[in-house]
């Protein structure tokens, strides 16, 4: 992610399913971007087609683009 254009910040979470379960995804991605605007210039960006997670499927999927509304955050030391 590093180097695509507006990522301000990627996070990858590992899934673990339930005990008796299988998970249907191998990780959860989040890809912090200013606005919706950026997401989609992100997504439709050279540098994006040309990176690894191009190719990952259903990676951003826009019918889960969310909004981050802080309800309580530390604050910086």
């Amino acid at each position: 992610m590093a180097g695509l254009p507006g990522v301000r910040r990627y996070v990858q979470s590992t899934v673990r399913a339930i005990p008796g379960q299988v998970a249907r995804f191998d990780t959860v991605d989040e890809i912090w971007v200013d606005d919706a605007a950026a997401m989609n210039a992100l997504l439709h960006s050279a540098d994006y087609a040309r990176s690894a997670l191009a190719g990952a499927g259903n990676l951003a999927d826009p019918r889960h683009c969310e909004e981050e509304h802080r309800i309580l955050w530390p604050r910086a030391a």
